[in-house]
């Protein structure tokens, strides 16, 4: 059994318009991720300097109170360096030149 001429037309446009939808999707999707975790990024940094200028502007009773209080609220827990604490360098993979490339832009 063949199907007429409309239903060949409609399911070709139904492809066709579903296709497009998918494709407008996607783009939006990809255009927007970028942006996005840089305004996050920027956002997280804006809020560690702005710690770092609080807990370094008070003494040290003021600094206990300060810490308390931001791990109540629940916007960050702050603990103080350990001896056993340790740092590994940042890995040489597909973030580090694409990132230092877009911090000497903002320069």
């Amino acid at each position: 059994m063949t199907l007429s001429l409309f239903w060949r037309t409609f399911a070709l446009l139904s492809l066709l318009l579903g296709g497009g939808v998918f494709a407008w999707v996607q783009t939006l999707t990809s255009l927007e991720l970028e942006p996005r975790a840089i305004k996050e990024a920027s956002q997280v940094a804006a809020l560690v300097n702005l710690t770092r200028a609080a807990l370094g502007q008070v003494d040290g009773i003021a600094r206990v109170t300060l810490l308390k209080s931001l791990g109540q609220v629940g916007l960050l827990h702050i603990r103080p360096l350990e001896p056993s604490d340790r740092s590994d360098p940042v890995a040489s993979g597909w973030p580090s030149p694409w990132l230092r490339r877009w911090l000497l832009r903002q320069r």
